[in-house]
């Protein structure tokens, strides 16, 4: 997702930084409590003790890799999984000179994955 202006992820980043994770959910959700990718309707979710989660429901089986052993994988197939979110920040040498000393990229994973079916 692209911010509009520098103002725009300056919010996003203070937003996280003091635990408000509303901007994750809208981006991955909108206003709405789900959002349908094409592939995947992915639904906020209340973990325990947390309402930073989501379900990933995919709308045909994908492969998920569960373990490698030597240079094989070990995979599975799934349909719905909900996990936890979390991010990362990380700081580019290039191109956000207008950020300062502030992260110009957030990766937003998925944590404590349970796979449901």
């Amino acid at each position: 997702m692209k911010f509009a202006t520098v103002s725009d992820w300056m919010r996003f980043v203070n937003s996280l930084n003091n635990y408000d994770y509303t901007p994750i959910k809208r981006m991955i959700t909108g206003d709405k409590k789900s959002y349908d990718w094409g592939g995947a309707v992915i639904s906020r979710k209340d973990m325990e003790f947390s309402e930073d989660g989501f379900l990933v429901q995919f709308k045909k089986p994908v492969k998920l890799v569960i373990e490698i052993i030597g240079d094989k994988y070990l995979t599975i197939e799934v349909s719905k999984i909900q996990g936890e979110f979390s991010w990362e920040w990380y700081h580019r040498t290039n191109g956000h000179e207008a950020l300062g000393n502030v992260s110009g990229i957030c990766e937003i994973f998925l944590t404590e994955i349970e796979i449901i079916e």
